[in-house]
């Protein structure tokens, strides 16, 4: 079976050169999937609805972003200029991390190469992350039945705070951060597992720590 992955040329926004966030990646990991035969054919997503971005965030919120009347010390926050291809990337995105979940019930298992935007909380975005496409996947599947219980497995750099403030009095949301300790955001949240790492960590003794810190089978 080929390993199901979600990709859209959408997902390379135009943010302008100056911006240093790495946009360009998306697309270059999308021609080196096809070029090392990982993927034949992406599954190509359709922009998440305002009814499913609600689940997880404020009216509010998704129709300044989809409107571009956003508060500008709220974009700044962002860090991402609020133009089309923003938004357009930030709603497909968000849709292609839906289709991910769904193909991987389906499947067992299933990629998105955009996504993971964990900053982002109910009312608001930051950290270049605009809708937090993680925690809509995973109220996508608990409110129409699709799983029981969500762990999320989060081993960005940075801390997961967005996904931990959304899922705080969830108890079928198991939120799982392991991150370095003086990195972005400046104040942490509280997860359900935080593991807090030294900078300049080596692989070894990061998959050491990960394999010892933290047993899914025992906690979830």
């Amino acid at each position: 079976m080929e390993l199901p992955v979600v990709n859209h040329p959408d997902y390379e926004a135009k943010i302008g050169d100056d911006n240093k966030f790495p946009i360009k990646k998306f697309g270059e990991l999308a021609s080196f999937l096809k070029k090392e035969n990982v993927v034949k054919k992406f599954y190509k997503p359709e922009p998440c609805s305002i009814d499913t971005l609600k689940e997880v965030h404020s009216e509010d919120y998704i129709l300044k972003i989809k409107n571009k009347t956003l508060e500008e010390k709220l974009v700044k926050k962002i860090g991402f200029p609020l133009v089309d291809s923003v938004v357009r990337r930030s709603l497909v995105a968000t849709g292609g991390t839906v289709l991910a979940s769904k193909l991987a019930i389906n499947y067992g298992i299933a990629c998105n190469t955009a996504g993971g935007s964990h900053h982002a909380i109910y009312d608001e975005g930051a950290g270049f992350c605009v809708f937090n496409d993680v925690a809509v996947a995973a109220k996508y599947l608990l409110n129409r039945g699709l799983a029981n219980k969500i762990l999320i497995v989060d081993l960005d750099v940075h801390q997961g705070n967005g996904n931990s403030e959304i899922f705080k009095n969830e108890n079928n949301v198991f939120t799982f951060s392991m991150h370095t300790k003086v990195n972005y955001p400046p104040i942490k949240s509280k997860s359900d597992l935080d593991i807090e790492l030294e900078q300049k960590m080596e692989d070894d003794e990061y998959l050491d720590i990960l394999k010892k810190k933290f047993n899914f089978s025992k906690r979830f």
